[in-house]
């Protein structure tokens, strides 16, 4: 399977977009590519190695050697922890001559949960939040950014602008898992509930039923081909 491309802008600031999958966000209908994301996101064994075995695999045939791959951070994070996301920037460096180096990044302060908000509150909420600090001013390099799913592009565009304002001249590229297939643009409110999911507190549950995928094989089979069950999405 070829990754999927597209083009991510942000005013004059314009980078290179790959993902594997397309997403179909919870608040719209369910499919099991949903559902196995948030296990990856709970480092759930099977998934979490689908998820990161069928990243490396693709990226390894794109020309990153020499990259320097960082992550987004989830709304709490201030610097780096330990995350599902780490698993493939790790692997990844390993496999291609590149470097994992999650802490280039750091945020100035905690945001809200960007899944609760539209485009423009998400812009607001992350203006001159993330800032990039390498070791050395004078580092020159290309980056690879890591992110789980994308909807807006709002977080991985923060990052970008924080790396071209210390390095105008790096060559960005973004990678995700899954890309969202609806802008969440305008909307307003959230409904936080949906067949097979469930939010409770502050986060998602997934309510248990059966499972689309019995192995690592098949998992990843359905990853590469974008297809998690005869009716993909059902609404």
């Amino acid at each position: 399977m070829a990754l999927h491309k597209a083009t991510l802008t942000d005013g004059s600031l314009e980078v290179d977009h790959y993902y594997l999958c397309h997403y179909v966000p919870l608040t719209v209908g369910k499919d099991f590519l949903s559902r196995s994301l948030l296990r990856f996101k709970e480092r759930m064994e099977l998934d979490l190695s689908a998820w990161v075995e069928c990243s490396v695999e693709v990226l390894k045939s794109m020309s990153i050697e020499g990259y320097i791959i960082v992550r987004a951070f989830n709304h709490v994070e201030r610097v780096h922890t330990l995350s599902a996301l780490d698993h493939i920037g790790v692997k990844l460096a390993q496999a291609i001559n590149c470097r994992y180096e999650p802490t280039y990044l750091k945020k100035a302060k905690e945001v809200p949960e960007l899944k609760k908000l539209n485009r423009a509150n998400r812009s607001k909420a992350l203006k001159d939040v993330y800032q990039f600090v390498p070791p050395a001013r004078s580092l020159k390099s290309n980056f690879l950014i890591l992110d789980d799913i994308l909807t807006t592009g709002t977080t991985t565009m923060a990052i970008a602008t924080a790396i071209r304002e210390q390095l105008p001249s790096a060559t960005i590229t973004v990678f995700t898992l899954a890309k969202a297939d609806y802008d969440l643009q305008m909307n307003e409110q959230v409904i936080f509930e949906a067949e097979h999911f469930q939010w409770h507190g502050n986060a998602w549950e997934v309510r248990e039923d059966e499972v689309q995928y019995e192995s690592l094989a098949e998992l990843k089979r359905k990853i590469m081909s974008d297809n998690f069950s005869p009716n993909q999405r059902e609404q």
